[in-house]
């Protein structure tokens, strides 16, 4: 079976689309479509739903389901849509991701386990391999559980699957990115996230970024990548330096994606609370916050 034509697609930034919610913490399609037009009119390559950011974790499948249908209806071809699968076991991952595939999705992004059964590597490899084949969408690697790493050589394994096009590194281990984008060249396509790195990782090759911090600065990453395309480096540097205090003040150890939430708020794109069991953010958090937004230069002063 030859490889999916997607990952010559998989570029640029792509930015998760957050998850609205009314104040009864149900879902709000229309503050979804204006979300999801918002990024599009921002210049983004792709969209991620029912990612981390977009509390995927906490829909439902029918929910998870209907989130991915009204993107898809909103972005109405222009880019693809990139639907998160997040679950304990193969049959529940194979459940969403053939929900996704009715719902429009182009490709799954899809992180191991999350729970603590561990599986060897034989049983990792084939559960992206049982995945791809059941739904027959093309597959994203998403590398972001500590406690079971896909280490550049098992990447390297995976990427011999039909259906393993990419991989999105979120480990946060700029050393393994370096050898995935060397030793992965034509095999699969690197995107990095790792969120303080950005510009290092378009330097050293990553053709795009798969990022939290684009959902709330969309506009300063897709200036920040067309600069390192366009060989800009400087004015790449300063839009580095812009982001990375909004980096720092949005990602936490706990509550997360809710500071994202908080962020967009302040920027005038109100979302609604985070979902249970997560909580609106603390006052002392949200000044953090926009006291980022203010040095990155997209709120004023006071």
């Amino acid at each position: 079976m030859a490889k999916h034509e997607l990952h010559l697609k998989l570029k640029g930034v792509v930015p998760p689309v957050v998850l609205p919610l009314d104040p009864g913490q149900e879902i709000d399609e229309s503050g979804l479509r204006r979300e999801t037009r918002f990024l599009l009119d921002a210049g983004v390559d792709a969209l991620l739903v029912n990612g981390a950011t977009g509390e995927g974790a906490l829909l439902t499948p029918e929910e998870s389901r209907r989130v991915c249908e009204v993107v898809v209806e909103e972005a109405g071809g222009r880019v693809p849509v990139i639907a998160g699968v997040i679950a304990d076991s193969t049959r529940q991952a194979i459940h969403l991701g053939r929900l996704a595939r009715e719902a429009g999705a182009s490709a799954l992004l899809v992180p191991p386990v999350h729970f603590l059964n561990l599986p060897s590597r034989a049983g990792l490899v084939g559960y992206f391999r049982d995945i791809g084949r059941e739904v027959g969408l093309p597959l994203v690697l998403y590398n972001v559980i500590p406690h079971l790493n896909l280490s550049p050589d098992l990447c390297l394994e995976l990427a011999a699957l039909p259906e393993v096009v990419a991989i999105k590194q979120s480990n946060d281990n700029f050393h393994e990115l370096a050898d995935l984008l060397r030793r992965a060249a034509g095999r699969i396509t690197v995107l990095t996230a790792i969120e303080d790195l950005l510009f290092p990782s378009l330097l050293l090759g990553s053709p795009g970024m798969v990022v939290a911090i684009a959902a709330l600065l969309p506009d300063l990453c897709v200036d920040l990548y067309q600069a390192v395309q366009a060989g800009d480096l400087p004015a790449a540097r300063r839009l580095h330096e812009r982001i990375l205090p909004v980096v720092r003040a949005v990602f936490v150890d706990e509550n997360f994606p809710a500071t994202i939430k908080a962020g967009l708020a302040m920027r005038g794109r109100p979302v609604g609370p985070p979902r249970s069991p997560l909580t609106p953010v603390p006052r002392d958090v949200e000044d953090r916050i926009r006291r980022s937004l203010v040095e990155a230069g997209v709120l004023p002063a006071d």
